[in-house]
């Protein structure tokens, strides 16, 4: 075979593809020991480097003409081959041009976002919180608030039929606030229970800086030591009124709040209850002692429908300790039954004599057992 014969014969048997959108390779020898060099028509679309080419796509097809020189010895041929660079596609060019985009993730002030994708795209943007970020065109107006802000904000890009969105978390940095807004706020955050029956915790200082300090108006019920609010508790609930004072610098605001000391029960127990076993000639007795919680004395009325099967007698009354006595009557001793029966009471214990003030009310409970005894025994 000829040099001629070679050449030729490699050349024939060379393969361009007619379109490409990515880089690709070309042959560098032939089969029949050709050497293969290439250049480009158009090295910003297509550039070569040995057998490698580099395709560079644009918003538009690129027609390139690669040009493969076949040489054996000192013999050659050149062959021409027309290839297409394929352009974006409407959605590649909106992926992007969404993924060139760039926004500060901490922004204080207003702001500009771009309406041109650098590509070509059309970009329109959105706020999930007006109250924060509008958009006004290309301008962000921003809204800081008294604190720190995530806000969401949206590009939608198009091109051609094609859109898609990506979103951004945008943190709009709480405004710079006066010394009186400062104490404002701070007082509108302070938190105090309405009803308490313990010791609990009062703000001492505000999230903005201010220092609150507090006064009681019955130091014997609720007494301030630091940030601790300790409770005294009475018989009955108690009305305190807790005054705030929250300052910053020269700025003085006050706040008032009711708060309710639980009464605690005032008297101990809370139930009563026995059991009584029937033996003729031999009457069951029990005494319930009520004690005041408090030095204040307790007076005490017995309620029931059992009277005249139980007897009740107060061995104590209008004490700080009061005792009632339950006796089975002689009725009761005597009557012939089988089986058991509760007898119960409403205990009702008054602070003081007067009796306007129930504490509570003490339920007793007497669950009598019959000797079960036979009329022949």
């Amino acid at each position: 075979m000829t040099d001629s014969e070679r050449i030729h014969a490699d050349a024939a048997l060379i393969s361009v593809p007619s379109s490409v959108s990515s880089n690709f390779t070309l042959p560098s020898s032939g089969e029949n020991g050709s050497v293969i060099t290439w250049t480009s028509s158009n090295t910003s679309s297509i550039s070569i480097n040995g057998s490698q080419a580099t395709v560079t796509r644009t918003l538009s097809d690129v027609s390139v003409t690669l040009t493969a020189k076949v040489k054996f010895n000192s013999v050659y041929t050149t062959r021409n081959y027309i290839v297409t660079v394929e352009c974006f596609t409407n959605v590649e060019i909106v992926t992007m041009d969404l993924e060139a985009l760039e926004v500060d993730s901490e922004v204080t002030e207003t702001f500009t976002v771009p309406l041109i994708g650098v590509n070509g795209s059309s970009i329109e943007w959105n706020s999930l919180n007006e109250d924060v970020i509008t958009f006004n065109g290309s301008v962000a107006n921003v809204t800081p608030q008294d604190e720190d802000v995530s806000v969401y904000i949206g590009a939608i890009a198009t091109y051609g039929d094609f859109y898609d969105s990506l979103y951004f978390e945008v943190t709009v940095k709480a405004r710079s606030i006066t010394d009186s807004e400062r104490v404002t706020s701070d007082a509108n955050s302070i938190s105090v229970p309405s009803s308490v029956s313990s010791n609990f915790t009062l703000q001492t200082a505000g999230t903005n800086g201010s220092t609150i300090s507090w006064e009681s108006s019955d130091n014997d019920i609720i007494e301030i030591s630091g940030s601790t609010a300790v409770v005294t508790q009475w018989a009955v609930d108690t009305t305190i009124t807790l005054t705030a004072t929250i300052r910053y610098n020269t700025q003085i605001v006050t706040r008032t709040y009711n708060v309710v000391v639980l009464g605690c029960c005032g008297f101990t127990p809370t139930q009563f209850s026995c059991n009584w076993t029937q033996e003729p000639g031999n009457l069951q007795s029990s005494t319930l002692t009520i004690r005041s919680q408090t030095s204040d004395r307790l007076h005490v009325v017995v309620e029931s429908d059992y009277f005249d099967v139980i007897d009740c007698e107060f061995l104590q009354n209008n004490s700080t300790t009061v005792n009632v006595s339950f006796s089975e009557s002689q009725d009761l001793n005597q009557e012939y039954s089988t089986g058991s029966t509760i007898f119960t009471f409403n205990v009702k214990v008054y602070l003081y004599e007067n009796q306007t003030i129930l504490l509570g009310e003490l339920p007793v409970t007497i669950r009598y057992y019959f000797a079960a005894t036979s009329p022949d025994d």
